[in-house]
């Protein structure tokens, strides 16, 4: 499996570039303005690991973030991602803020999934203590997902890992409201994890799966209404 390839991808000119990565021949984002689609084509032997995604970008650099600063993200998403959106073994994010862990790249501190039929906010595998016997992972459902259907999706955080909270909206509702990431068993996490320094954010569409990854194209569109 290879390692995500940096591009380059413009709006509109190359005053606007901004960094973007794709992954086993995921497509470069192409954007329309403050629309952007995220496509992995279909593929016979298809990696299990695949993506295309854009950063939040200040001119060509990635916006990056450190404790105690707070994030907003606003846009209405619709995935067309087939039958791989209901199964437990395949996994997509469409948005996450991401960062070194002590130094390795681990799992995010926040991901906006869809897996399961779900469409969830994420968190606690990339947790320094997070291993078999002592899961940090945690997952709150904001609705069951459904193909083709566009959910607006307003997200707001402080990034913090012992003060930190997420405020989730879906179509104006509000379904977290300052939530503080907690596991099943309660264990209690923030919104960063102890020894992330420095963090980006990131959206578009990146697919993992740990049975037989789908061979055909997928697709997410996302409209941008804040980053």
């Amino acid at each position: 499996m290879s390692d995500p390839s940096v591009t380059y991808v413009s709006c509109g000119g190359e005053g606007d570039a901004r960094r973007a990565h794709t992954q086993e021949n995921g497509e470069p984002p192409i954007c329309y303005g403050s629309s952007w689609n995220f496509v992995l084509p279909a593929d016979p032997t298809p990696a299990p690991r695949r993506r295309s995604e854009v950063f939040v970008s200040q001119g060509r650099e990635p916006r990056t973030y450190r404790p105690g600063d707070e994030v907003h993200f606003a846009a209405t998403i619709t995935g067309f991602l087939g039958a791989a959106a209901d199964t437990t073994t395949d996994w997509h994010v469409l948005w996450q803020v991401l960062g070194q862990t002590n130094g390795q790249w681990k799992g995010p501190s926040m991901a906006l999934i869809v897996a399961d039929g779900r469409l969830a906010l994420s968190g606690g595998n990339g947790h320094p203590e997070h291993g078999e016997g002592n899961s940090y992972q945690w997952n709150r459902l904001i609705t069951p997902y459904r193909d083709g259907t566009p959910y607006r999706i307003e997200i707001d955080s402080r990034l913090d890992a012992e003060d930190g909270w997420v405020t989730v909206r879906l179509d104006g509702e509000t379904v977290l409201d300052r939530y503080r990431p907690r596991t099943a068993e309660g264990k209690r996490l923030g919104t960063v994890y102890p020894g992330q320094d420095e963090l980006t954010e990131r959206y578009g569409l990146y697919r993992g799966s740990d049975a037989k990854p789908p061979a055909y194209a997928q697709m997410v569109r996302q409209d941008v209404v804040e980053e």
